[in-house]
């Protein structure tokens, strides 16, 4: 049983690594040649290994703490422009989080209704 929990807990760990590298890269593609100071700050997010915990739930603070755990020198105007980035992005995911999570509603079929009247 404990197996079971750990190998859970790994998959968690790996879909919400993938899920921060996907909207990293997707972060990535939409500024393209744009902003370059941006697309660096962006690629060194990419290539850590580190995530931050609960990303899903960042805040502004703790965003720019994970920015200065990393040690990336990053101009603070660049730190603000990723913060703008990551609340719209955040937001995406976490309206597709609540899509998950709520319950589908199925359409009434025709004997059901006959029944309730």
């Amino acid at each position: 049983m404990v197996k079971h929990a750990h190998a859970r807990l790994e998959q968690y760990a790996i879909d919400r690594k993938e899920n921060w590298m996907a909207m990293l890269k997707g972060m990535i593609k939409s500024v393209g040649d744009a902003n370059e100071d941006l697309t660096i700050a962006l690629e060194k997010l990419c290539q850590s290994k580190k995530v931050p915990r609960r990303w899903i739930k960042l805040n502004k603070p703790k965003f720019m703490n994970f920015l200065k755990y990393l040690r990336y020198k990053i101009d603070p105007k660049v730190a603000e422009q990723l913060w703008g980035m990551f609340s719209k992005a955040l937001e995406a995911e976490k309206k597709k989080e609540e899509k998950k999570k709520a319950p589908k509603v199925t359409e009434k079929t025709t004997s059901e209704e006959k029944m309730e009247n």
